[in-house]
């Protein structure tokens, strides 16, 4: 479930470029037992000098770089029968305006 993108410029001396995203994702257990769960996603990252890459997450990443695999995040938690868990991300990139976010 990704609730909000919002893309767009920013800045009143010096202008950028800003996109946010949001993503929810919603663990439930629809069995009689309770589970130990890893749950994996990967979350945006920057290898531009350029662009910078904020990122929040609620409850915070248990594991980063799973795998040894950048940008790889990892959640991990118990879910009881018949309960469900929602993890939630927000990323904010920001690049010069005369550059193109690729």
């Amino acid at each position: 479930l990704m609730p909000e993108t919002m893309e767009g410029d920013t800045g009143v001396l010096s202008k950028s470029n800003t996109r946010k995203e949001v993503v929810e994702m919603v663990v439930e257990n629809m069995t009689p037992l309770d589970w130990s769960v890893r749950l994996i996603d990967r979350l945006p990252y920057s290898e531009q000098e350029d662009l910078e890459v904020q990122t929040r997450a609620v409850p915070p990443v248990s594991e980063t770089d799973v795998d040894d695999k950048r940008g790889v995040v990892a959640w991990r938690f118990e879910l009881l029968a018949g309960a469900s868990k929602s993890v939630r991300s927000e990323t904010v990139m920001t690049w010069p305006l005369d550059q193109v976010l690729r």
